[in-house]
């Protein structure tokens, strides 16, 4: 039964693959003539109660291909990688109109050079490289709309000027870094799955809490982000993933006492006391547990515990 569950799920791994190779390469263009590498992704308004979060222009726009970034998380979050469709979709996220044209000024700016030199991103100890593709297309194409200007100089601004926020963000930034490193750019191995999974939404609640707590106090769009990250936290899925990830992390405390030899070694070994998180719904009592795993096992059900 075990056997037979396996291979269903690598069928459905390889549906699922397969399914988002093929809209990627249905979804995919070549870029027109002298477009400079720009995306064939037209931007657009998000439409009904379609949430989405936008930074950097006064009206929101989606400047991805939803369905396509949909199915590739669907997929990584089930294998771990996308295929580079996270990175792809920075990459060729389009740009607002503009009037400027990169041709006329671009090169000689070296802003390539530039971005390599004194964009990169340091939080901490580590230094992160963001997307240079998309950031020389947004340096050569300045908005048309003088409200996305106004826009970017009050989050650039309120940033600056605000240590706490600033380091609210990093924390941010740092943990969509996470997510995007644990869904596209490590290879996971067969006997990890399950706590991939766990690492992923610890990572995704991360940066809600983040974004909620920290941005608080913004009045730039950064309100945005931390609204979007209040309303989520509000809803019962949410709290669902708290008692989760809460299970997974505590789920009993023990107290110990170790008697040690004067070679190293352990004398005696006493367990003082036990205490189970009983707050958490998702803790069952020993003996449910305990009769779960025997009917399954007379079932012909083989699964480990994290399973």
């Amino acid at each position: 039964m075990a056997r037979l569950g396996r291979s269903s799920k690598r069928r459905r791994y390889l549906i699922e693959r397969r399914k988002t190779a093929n809209l990627a390469a249905m979804r995919a263009s070549p870029s027109p003539a002298g477009s400079g590498g720009a995306s064939s992704l037209a931007l657009r308004a998000p439409e009904g109660d379609e949430e989405w979060v936008d930074l950097i222009h006064h009206d929101p726009l989606v400047t991805i291909d939803v369905e396509l970034l949909r199915s590739a998380l669907r997929f990584a979050f089930e294998s771990g990688d996308a295929g580079g469709l996270l990175g792809r979709a920075v990459d060729e996220a389009p740009i607002t109109p503009s009037r400027w044209d990169p041709e006329a000024f671009s090169g000689g700016l070296f802003l390539g050079e530039l971005l390599e030199s004194c964009f990169a991103i340091r939080i901490g100890k580590k230094v992160y490289e963001p997307s240079r593709t998309h950031l020389v297309r947004l340096l050569e194409h300045p908005p048309e709309d003088v409200r996305d200007v106004a826009l970017r100089q009050e989050v650039l601004r309120e940033v600056a000027e605000d240590p706490e926020l600033r380091s609210a963000l990093e924390q941010i930034y740092v943990g969509l870094r996470e997510l995007r490193g644990l869904l596209d750019e490590r290879p996971m191995t067969p006997g990890e799955t399950i706590r991939r999974k766990v690492e992923v939404l610890t990572a995704i609640k991360g940066v809600l809490d983040a974004a909620d707590e920290g941005l608080a106090p913004a009045e730039s769009a950064l309100t945005r982000l931390s609204s979007f990250a209040r309303a989520v936290r509000e809803r019962d899925v949410y709290r669902r993933l708290a008692q989760v990830l809460d299970f997974d992390a505590n789920m009993a405390k023990l107290e110990v006492r170790i008697v040690l030899g004067s070679d190293g070694k352990i004398r005696d070994f006493n367990l003082l006391e036990a205490e189970e998180n009983v707050d958490n719904p998702l803790v069952l009592h020993p003996w449910r547990r305990f009769i779960a795993r025997i009917v399954s096992w007379f079932r012909g059900y083989d699964y480990t515990e994290s399973e």
